[in-house]
């Protein structure tokens, strides 16, 4: 029996003076000019994602957050995240370039990759841990992930910055076949925008689900019972036929007939029509 591994993230409190910081990192920090104002949003809202610390408090990453909280609530706690020993190379590179993804300009190919790398080293985590872990909404994570669902044109459409995130999340839930024609058309701009797109994703899918008919349909509504006879009636075909009826009681309303009337009305109008439903 394989020993249980250690999962390397794990949470905890511990005193700010305590933990230890690189000097040169320190330096850089404290004569940055954007150092005050991270002073004013600590004081004001705290720390909002944990700096990673190894088990000796060395501060592996988020110096300029360690230092802010000194500053900023002296004798407090700070919630940290631990990395076990154990953590390789790349695990711990990961960590700094997702634990960053917040602050610095990525591209939305450059989340996407670094959200798959991370669910692949820890494919035990959640979308709610994840979220926690690199900052963004498990709505977002979802859409910058949606790619890899994608087929190989469609993910090199997105990587050219033909697609946006959201363009994939809406072809990835089509037919490959459909997304290879829908994502060429999105990227020549033949479909404007991921609006239209959404349009038609919505009508593929509604043209490939089973239509359900019947010859017979009895209908109770409001102690009134409606039969509805045909060759084939849909719910789609109950729907216009109760737009046209009503259209109708409308009419006979504003004529003033009483039900009698409208029935030999309708009846004239339709006489050299073979009826294909009778109410």
């Amino acid at each position: 029996m394989q020993p249980k591994q250690e999962h390397p993230l794990e949470f905890g409190l511990v005193d700010a003076e305590s933990l230890i910081v690189d000097p040169r990192e320190a330096e850089r920090h404290l004569s940055s000019p954007e150092f005050p104002a991270l002073v004013e949003s600590v004081r004001r809202d705290d720390i909002l994602q944990p700096p990673g610390v190894l088990r000796n408090l060395q501060v592996a990453f988020g110096t300029g957050r360690v230092l802010a909280k000194r500053k900023a609530r002296p004798g407090e706690r700070i919630l940290v995240c631990w990395l076990q020993e154990s953590m390789s190379e790349a695990q711990f590179n990961l960590l700094k370039w997702v634990e960053n993804m917040r602050r610095q300009n990525w591209t939305p190919t450059e989340q996407s990759d670094r959200l798959f790398d991370l669910k692949q080293l820890h494919a035990d985590l959640n979308q709610k841990q994840l979220s926690d872990l690199v900052g963004l909404t498990p709505t977002k994570i979802s859409t910058l992930l949606a790619v890899f669902k994608c087929a190989p044109e469609v993910q090199k459409l997105y990587r050219e910055n033909l697609l946006t995130p959201s363009d994939c999340a809406e072809l990835a839930q089509l037919p490959v076949e459909v997304q290879r024609a829908l994502a060429s058309q999105r990227a020549s701009g033949e479909i404007l925008n991921r609006e239209a797109l959404k349009k038609l994703r919505i009508q593929h899918q509604t043209s490939e689900t089973t239509t359900v008919k019947s010859s017979r349909v009895r209908m109770q509504i409001g102690g009134v019972q409606i039969l509805v006879t045909g060759s084939s009636v849909s719910v789609e075909d109950l729907s216009e036929l109760f737009k046209t009826g009503l259209n109708h009681c409308r009419r006979a309303e504003k004529m003033r007939w009483d039900i009698r009337t409208l029935e030999r009305v309708l009846g004239d109008e339709n006489r050299k029509e073979d009826p294909h439903s009778e109410i």
